[in-house]
């Protein structure tokens, strides 16, 4: 899905180099969604329940919400 595509890119560009431990496995974690559930999460429709998800999930949002006007 082009708008996950999107969102995950600008989350990289910005924090690729500084996931690592949990931050990178909840990642990793994520890319594992199917595109309708990680749509879900990254809208904010969805509330991931693991908290280290929930934290990288917000990084993600956060990226996203700044992107757009």
């Amino acid at each position: 899905m082009l708008e996950n595509d999107l969102a995950l890119e600008r989350f990289l560009k910005k924090h690729a180099r500084t996931l690592d431990g949990e931050r990178l496995k909840a990642f990793k974690a994520l890319l594992d969604y199917p595109d309708s559930d990680l749509r879900e999460l990254l809208s904010g429709r969805r509330e991931a329940r693991d908290s280290a998800l929930c934290d990288i999930v917000q990084l993600v949002r956060s990226c996203e919400s700044r992107g757009s006007v």
